[in-house]
């Protein structure tokens, strides 16, 4: 049975309320100092309209969520895994726009693909750590410095609109 009764002043909430306005604090901080790069890499998804997320893991999970929302979008969108891509390349994706995602940066498979120069078309990265394998090797949206560290920054582009900053 639900308890109803709930104390809005009880410490636990209050904690848990504190939580989610640095969450969202992170939030806006992470959107603002990803925009520029973020311009960078919707131009040549508007300009082909195909994209080719590649991770492994987690990472395939969330680029396979991803994908839905880009073809709704209209975008052209295949989300496969590293190991898929060295092993059974698809072929066709000299104009696409690949994007390898990875929490650590260094799984196996995607510093493979990094050695061997797969792909063709233009290649970014997502990872939490800008110092891996791929954090070096590919312009990547990576874990951003604490919010104050963001202060100052101009806000985020609206990424629906062309940026050329």
């Amino acid at each position: 049975m639900p308890h109803t009764n709930i104390d809005d002043s009880a410490p636990g909430i209050e904690m848990i309320r504190a939580e989610m306005r640095q969450q969202h604090v992170d939030a806006v901080a992470s959107l603002n100092a990803a925009a520029r790069l973020a311009g960078r890499v919707a131009a040549p998804i508007r300009r082909t309209g195909r994209l080719v997320p590649i991770g492994m893991g987690g990472s395939h999970c969330i680029n396979r969520t991803a994908e839905a929302l880009y073809r709704a979008q209209g975008i052209d969108t295949i989300a496969i895994t590293a190991s898929e891509q060295l092993y059974q390349p698809l072929s066709g994706l000299e104009d696409c726009t690949r994007i390898l995602v990875s929490q650590s940066g260094e799984p196996a498979e995607i510093v493979r693909m990094l050695n061997k120069g797969d792909g063709g078309g233009e290649g970014f990265g997502i990872t939490l750590d800008g110092n891996s394998r791929l954090g070096r090797s590919l312009p990547c949206l990576v874990d951003l410095p604490a919010p104050d560290v963001m202060a100052g920054l101009p806000p985020a582009c609206d990424l629906g609109q062309e940026d050329n900053r």
